[in-house]
């Protein structure tokens, strides 16, 4: 009776010290460490009120427990943003070092960004991607509790944007720009009153385009219609966006549309037949004339062609335009022989859809020269008292 005591109280005894000792281990298995984390805005709009498209919100993690992060994928993890009820995310700025405690993040507004009452940061914002974030405690890693209420903002969001959303003509070459309109559309703001030509400037490397007038823009209104005014001639394609400035609209900065293509109009001679043109085979030879920024209209007859040339009595007898309306061969008539000269053509502008005529560079025509041959000569010897003979025969 007495050994089943002394063992029972043993036993007791080592029960309680396999507790003891078991602690710190249950310890290493408990649930992440309790929310040491804030979470904030960083950033303020450039304007002091609202953010506009382009913008940056940036925003920070802050941890303050354990030692610090000691590992986790910090680059891919993301940030959530509430922006008018429509979930945004901020994306790591960040790298890891060890014992990181500041998690940087940013997310550029778009136009298609509207919050009228600020911008938030909702409850548990960060998304680590998959990743697992650890910090350590003592000798043990544990994991972060990245749990936090909302965070709320008094700062707007107005992801204000401007487009040109139509021209009239629709295609715009330097031929058609003088008079064009251009239809300029605002998106989640609208213009203020007083809007004039001196509202809005013109983003081109053309030069001699300019606002010759703006339609009526009642304040409140989202488009506006300019109509340009252009001496522009330009060699390579080129673009042109509206800027519209602050002050004619209620977004509060200046917004720049995306661009359109400005086509340079040109008409070039792209080959001939026979090549290269020769005086004397020029009747009938054919020049094949081709456009650029505009098309052929109604079959081009060939009295809407000139040659500009110093030749006497040439002339276009003949025009087919090929089905892309891009290309018309011409065929000459000329005089049986002309003097070598250049050659170059005048596309009228009732030949195509330009307002202006075009005239190509120059090809060369050359002088045919004449071709001759000599047989070897034979020398005939006659009787005597005769004189010898030299026979030759020239081929011309």
């Amino acid at each position: 009776m007495f050994h089943q005591r002394r063992a029972g109280g043993l036993l007791a005894r080592a029960a309680r010290l396999c507790a003891i000792l078991a602690a710190p281990l249950l310890a290493c298995a408990a649930a992440p460490a309790a929310a040491q984390v804030t979470v904030s805005f960083t950033s303020t709009p450039a304007n002091g009120t609202h953010y506009v498209a382009g913008e940056a919100i940036t925003t920070r993690l802050n941890y303050s427990g354990g030692t610090g992060l000691q590992s986790g994928n910090i680059a891919i993890a993301q940030m959530k943003l509430d922006i008018g009820g429509t979930e945004r995310r901020a994306s790591s700025t960040s790298t890891l070092s060890l014992g990181l405690r500041v998690v940087n993040f940013s997310y550029t507004v778009t136009a298609d960004d509207f919050d009228a009452d600020g911008v938030s940061i909702p409850a548990n914002p960060i998304d680590v991607m998959g990743s697992s974030w650890l910090s350590r405690s003592g000798t043990n890693l544990i994991s972060i509790n990245l749990s936090h209420a909302a965070v709320s903002s008094t700062h707007d969001v107005i992801g204000s944007a401007a487009s040109i959303s139509a021209t009239n003509p629709a295609t715009l070459h330097e031929n058609n720009l003088n008079g064009a309109t251009v239809s300029v559309a605002l998106a989640n703001v609208t213009f203020g009153s007083g809007v004039t030509t001196a509202s809005f400037e013109l983003v081109t490397t053309m030069t001699g385009v300019s606002i010759s007038s703006v339609s009526s823009v009642s304040s409140g209104a989202t488009t506006a219609t300019l109509t340009l005014a252009s001496t522009a001639d330009i060699s390579a394609a080129a673009t042109l966006a509206v800027k519209v400035l602050a002050a004619a609209h209620t977004g509060g900065t200046d917004l720049t549309t995306g661009t359109v293509s400005v086509a340079p109009v040109a008409a070039s001679i792209s080959s001939t037949f026979p090549t290269p043109l020769g005086s004397v085979a020029l009747d009938g030879a054919t020049v094949d004339v081709d456009l650029s920024g505009v098309t052929y209209v109604g079959g081009a007859a060939a009295s809407n062609f000139e040659l500009v040339t110093t030749m006497t009595g040439v002339s276009v007898s003949g025009v087919r335009v090929l089905a892309s309306n891009t290309r018309a061969v011409l065929t000459l008539s000329a005089p049986a022989d002309v003097t070598a000269a250049s050659l170059a053509v005048k596309v009228l502008a009732a030949a195509h859809t330009g307002s202006v005529d075009l005239t190509t560079g120059t090809v060369s025509v050359t002088q045919a020269q004449g071709a001759f041959s000599v047989d070897p000569p034979r020398v005939a010897e006659g009787g005597t008292g005769d004189a010898p003979t030299l026979d030759f025969t020239v081929t011309l």
